[in-house]
């Protein structure tokens, strides 16, 4: 049954007024109509302080999945901990109202410890505790309400800036004066959360369902509240996270283990075993999770769970389970990991078997990572016991979702770089920070002899590439190569957090400490490892199903422009060397040669099965 409360059928505009000064046990006196099922209406803040907790207990719905969850909400605090359970797949989250923590399906645990993670954390903390009923005057902005309508009811909608915090927007319904929606803008998501089945409960009124939206993604969680408990007193211990797993260990009783990697096209690629077969190629990627392929999973023959509510069910992504992850003598049991039917091009390797999947934030919040370039060598070792001694020069971590952020500038101007290894291109500045920094104007022109940019090259899609000076924590690079990328509206491009993403730039010229229990990476620089030349054909190639290459860009004045060469164009050979079999080190040793190398490539225009020869001689574009 419902019940409503008529606190805020006033005019919203005055209702906050009040509610900047109200007590904060009681808003307003309880109505005397009844609401649904006869019951009294009561003000939405009475009795929400009085309780030191309250525990929430229902099933969880997503995508394809349903399951149970237990939420415990500090009332005073805007303390939090829930945790779900879906078809076996568990996971937590939680924040002690300064800081959050996520436990994800595989049971590792990571604090979000970024500067805009612990303000969207002070956020979720004051709402939680219902600062939008009964706050503090100098404890949050309000925005004067705007009046809106929807499906035929209308709100008051407001934005909230709490202290320390991050925007809110609150959507009133004008008839109950309850929250029906908030909307916040996380690192590259929007999480709009609904307010469905207000009733009473625990001596307040309690929404029974909650709908969490993620509309770039799609993703949709539903939350329904079956039991209501109110909690005489709740600690600080109870909104900690849980403990890691003890799930990995070293075999033969050694401490750490060394493995050979290879570096190709730019990526990590790390031989791994899954439940006693393989090898298998997977990319190691600090940027991402474990993910397995679709073609890897069905080799393996694993059950996938969780296909998702839209598109096909029957070929979508999803989660398996994998008994035993083997990386040399490293060993991870029961892990979960993510099933993604990647198209082609995200898994060729030209002659070489496809990748396989991706190491991520799993396997690194088990093990400290050693990557050295010079060896061709990944080491491996537990994050259990004292801390290691690294070489090289720290540079701090912190987490604002999944992916290592470490303070850096670019071009002189601060900001929070992501350290992602699987990223095989150039340094990504990114749109909505650029524009904060006044960066991107900088790259719309050439620079004058004064500026740092020589040269700013449109490499399409909005997209241009010049060189700047890079640092990382302080770890001084000059000159780098970066490519700076228009805001985009959803994927890592729509954040609104990050400055920029560095990969190759890290690992393929310094030797690599990653410890994620210490909070921190060690970069050591590699003696005689030169930055990686800018492409001197001036062609964006990318392979097909049939092996051959397709131009996607070509650079204005560039050597393969002056060739005439045209997007769409396919290739079929390479200096004699038919496309299918040149590999993606290959391919980048044909356009990173010396500037006077002449390269002949066999071309067929669009419409035309008659290849024709055309050479060029390579050139520095980017000087």
């Amino acid at each position: 049954m419902r019940a409503k409360s008529q606190c805020f059928a006033i005019n919203v505009a005055l209702a906050l007024a009040l509610i900047l000064c109200a007590p904060a046990a009681l808003l307003c006196a309880p109505a005397v109509p009844a609401g649904a099922g006869g019951l009294p209406i009561v003000a939405e803040c009475s009795g929400w302080a009085s309780a030191s907790a309250v525990m929430l207990r229902g099933t969880i719905q997503a995508d394809d999945l349903q399951g149970r969850f237990f939420e415990l909400i500090d009332a005073r605090s805007g303390r939090f901990v829930r945790r779900w359970d879906l078809a076996g797949l568990s996971e937590a989250s939680g924040s002690d109202a300064t800081s959050a923590w996520v436990q994800d399906r595989s049971g590792t645990v990571h604090r979000l410890d970024a500067d805009h993670a612990r303000r969207v954390a002070a956020t979720d903390a004051w709402f939680e505790k219902r600062g939008w009923c009964a706050t503090n005057r100098g404890s949050v902005r309000m925005t004067t309400p705007v009046r809106r309508s929807q499906a035929r009811r209308d709100f008051d909608v407001v934005q909230a800036v709490p202290r320390g915090g991050v925007p809110m927007e609150i959507w009133f319904d004008r008839a109950s004066g309850l929250p029906d929606r908030t909307i916040l803008r996380l690192n590259e998501d929007t999480r709009v959360t609904r307010f469905l089945d207000w009733r009473e409960a625990a001596g307040t009124v309690i929404p029974f369902v909650r709908r969490f939206e993620y509309p770039e993604g799609g993703d949709v969680e539903t939350l329904t509240v079956q039991t209501v408990v109110p909690q005489p007193a709740a600690g600080f211990a109870d909104f900690a996270p849980p403990p890691m797993p003890d799930d990995a260990r070293i075999a033969h009783g050694t401490q750490s283990t060394t493995v050979p990697v290879l570096i190709e096209g730019r990526k990590i690629l790390v031989p791994v075993m899954l439940n006693g077969r393989g090898p298998f190629p997977f990319v190691l990627d600090t940027g991402g999770h474990f993910i397995l392929t679709a073609a890897t999973a069905q080799r393996l023959k694993l059950p996938v769970l969780g296909r998702g509510s839209t598109g096909d069910r029957a070929h979508g992504p999803g989660f398996v389970r994998v008994h035993e992850l083997r990386i040399g003598d490293a060993i991870v049991r029961d892990n979960v990991a993510h099933m993604i039917p990647y198209p082609y091009a995200r898994v060729e390797r030209g002659p070489l078997p496809p990748k396989a999947g991706w190491l991520g934030l799993e396997l690194l919040e088990r093990f400290s990572a050693i990557i050295d370039p010079a060896k061709r060598t990944l080491t491996l070792t537990p994050l259990r016991g004292p801390p290691p001694q690294y070489a090289g020069v720290r540079v701090p971590l912190t987490f604002d979702e999944d992916a290592p952020l470490a303070p850096c500038r670019v071009d002189g101007m601060p900001g929070a770089c992501m350290i992602d290894t699987g990223n095989a291109g150039p340094t990504i500045v990114e749109g909505h920070w650029a524009h904060a920094t006044g960066l991107d104007r900088r790259f719309l022109h050439a620079a004058g002899a004064d500026g740092h940019f020589v040269h700013a090259l449109d490499a399409g899609g909005g997209v241009r590439v010049a060189r700047a000076d890079l640092d990382l924590g302080t770890v001084h690079m000059p000159r780098e190569i970066v490519a700076a990328y228009p805001q985009a509206t959803s994927g890592s491009e729509s954040t609104t957090v990050e400055a920029a993403i560095v990969s190759e730039t890290v690992h393929e010229r310094y030797a690599t400490s990653i410890d994620f229990k210490q909070g921190a990476m060690w970069l050591q620089p590699v003696r005689g490892r030169a930055a990686p030349p800018f492409n001197r054909t001036g062609l964006q190639l990318r392979r097909g199903p049939d092996g051959n290459f397709t131009v996607g860009f070509v650079y204005a004045r560039s050597p393969a422009a002056a060739a005439g060469f045209r997007t769409g164009d396919r290739i079929v050979a390479i200096d004699a060397k038919p496309s299918r079999a040149i590999t993606p080190n290959e391919l980048i040793a044909v356009g990173t040669a010396p500037v006077g190398t002449v390269r002949t490539y066999r071309v067929l225009s669009r419409g035309s099965n008659v290849p024709r020869t055309v050479r060029i001689r390579l050139a520095e574009l980017l000087p």
